[in-house]
């Protein structure tokens, strides 16, 4: 039993260090790191896309409540989510550029004879992203946050109509215009990043 326990407890061992080397070499892959990050970056763009025309939806009774008092903000609103969706359009763009730069840099990459060299400018260019990717997942992550804020304050706004109580209702109108406002300015920021990701991948390119 001790000698199975042993034997059974060095296959671990090995199957460990085994599973350690390979997650080590692909750390170590600028090539496989950077293919990784803008894969990751576009789904994440992707699903925020989706899923936020599902946070914005003004009913009809919206814009019936209290005699279209509130119809001039929900319009004020709907022309900011025009430009947000405006916004998720253009990262789309950006990152179809970025996915082409980077499959047409990563063909050279592979076919120069002097693989040193290659890594080398990978790894130049997988240092040179990193800061950019730190600025998208900033973004992204102040957005979720901006987005539950917002969507809390359609609730809240809601619950006031059926109330009946006008200045609950209208503060929680502002607050979701400031809301949505601030989502578009981090909106700014995630194309600046792509902008300069793009920028860099072509530069390499030359």
């Amino acid at each position: 039993m001790k000698r199975l326990l042993s034997v059974l407890l060095a296959v671990l061992i090995v199957a460990s260090l085994s599973v350690s080397a390979v997650s080590a070499a692909k750390n170590s892959d600028p090539l496989a790191s950077i293919d990784t990050s803008i894969t990751s970056d576009a789904i994440t763009d992707a699903s925020v896309v989706l899923s936020e025309p599902k946070d914005d939806v003004i009913l009809s009774s919206d814009l019936k409540s209290f005699k279209g008092k509130f119809a001039a903000r929900i319009s004020a609103f709907k022309a900011l989510r025009i430009d947000c969706n405006a916004k998720w359009s253009q990262l789309k763009g950006f990152n179809a550029s970025i996915k082409t730069a980077w499959t047409t840099l990563k063909t050279k990459l592979n076919a120069m004879n002097d693989k040193k060299a290659s890594k080398k400018i990978s790894q130049a260019l997988n240092t040179t992203l990193s800061p950019f990717r730190a600025d998208i997942k900033a973004s992204h992550a102040s957005i979720k946050i901006l987005r539950a804020s917002k969507k809390a304050e359609w609730i809240n706004f809601r619950t006031a109509i059926k109330a009946k109580d006008e200045a609950k209702a209208s503060a929680a109108l502002e607050n979701i215009t400031t809301l949505k406002t601030q989502i578009i300015e981090k909106q700014g920021l995630l194309i600046s990043a792509k902008q300069n990701i793009l920028y860099a991948i072509t530069e390499a390119t030359k």
